[in-house]
């Protein structure tokens, strides 16, 4: 039986958090709606989606923030606990309050560009609540860094479904019940929506969000779009962004040292080179030329807008 469908092991619950979601969207229940929200069955006992909307919910998201682009330095976490409505509320604040805005100027025209599109952490946060494994006893993970930000659900991709199917615009929802409670609730605007808005919404941007798979897990990247500026005033564009799946995860220090093996044998090597020759990010693959640059290491060179890199 699905998580969704059975009963709850308490059955002392409120639904304070929902009934204000409930009157906060001017939704008109009646009380049959309502008892379908809560999931009574027969007997009046809740299951585990009504479990899952209370005020009672036993499940979390744990989020922290770390101070450079990786998890050396841990500057704050925080844990949100409540029903599934009051997570996804506090968490998006939590994050809204870290999403800085940069202006930029044309003149007298002002453009303001927020870190990360804001449609972007919404779907990402609505994706690890909705699709997660209630079965799996941990917490959901959000980890905040300088230049990007990652979501961590259990459970991964729902048996026989894949990314690509997502990035379609199919659904498999694990947990169909609470995806239409959503849906109700005007908080997604329909199903299989969600991969494909993220990636819409970084279409301008050279650093498209990433998804990544694997047994009991699913990680969606957002990318900084403020910190990536860099990328256009040094000419460092990808000419079509797309979602980067499946890349390898690299240490810095050991894609350096490949770089610099790669850039004697070539002679002149660039970005894409990089990307292609040890199947890593655009991301990873700027900052470790760029950082080999500041060290000396390489010389960049520019024609127009291509970039290419020699050593120096």
């Amino acid at each position: 039986m699905p998580y969704e469908d059975r009963l709850s092991d308490i059955q002392d619950l409120t639904f304070n958090s929902f009934d204000g979601e409930v009157e906060r969207r001017g939704l008109a229940l009646d009380s049959s709606e309502m008892k379908e929200f809560k999931s009574c069955d027969s007997e009046d006992l809740y299951n585990n989606l009504a479990l899952l909307f209370s005020d009672q919910c036993q499940h979390k998201i744990y989020v922290s923030v770390f101070q450079g682009d990786d998890c050396s330095v841990f500057r704050k976490g925080q844990e949100f606990s409540g029903s599934v409505i009051k997570q996804l509320n506090d968490v998006y604040e939590f994050i809204d309050s870290r999403n800085e805005i940069r202006a930029s100027f044309a003149g007298l025209h002002r453009t303001d560009t927020r870190d990360y599109p804001e449609i972007a952490v919404k779907e990402a946060l609505l994706n690890c609540i909705i699709h997660r494994d209630y079965l799996s006893p941990g917490s959901t993970i959000i980890n905040i860094y300088r230049d990007h930000m990652e979501f961590i659900s259990l459970g991964g991709l729902a048996p026989g479904f894949s990314i690509e199917a997502a990035y379609l615009g199919a659904s498999d929802s694990r947990n169909p019940k609470l995806a239409s409670v959503f849906l109700r609730l005007g908080l997604v605007e329909g199903y299989g929506t969600g991969v494909r808005k993220i990636i819409d919404s970084y279409k301008a941007v050279s650093c498209p969000p990433k998804f990544q798979a694997v047994v009991g897990a699913f990680k969606v990247t957002l990318y900084n779009e403020n910190e990536k500026e860099i990328d256009y005033y040094s000419g460092d564009l990808i000419s079509e962004p797309r979602p980067q799946y499946n890349v390898n995860i690299v240490p810095r220090d050991v894609l350096a040292d490949s770089i610099l093996k790669l850039a004697r044998e070539k002679g002149v090597i660039t970005r894409k080179d990089v990307q292609d020759k040890f199947n890593v990010g655009s991301t990873k693959a700027f900052l470790c030329l760029k950082i080999l640059c500041e060290n000396g290491k390489l010389k960049q060179q520019k024609m127009g807008k291509q970039t290419s890199y020699t050593l120096n």
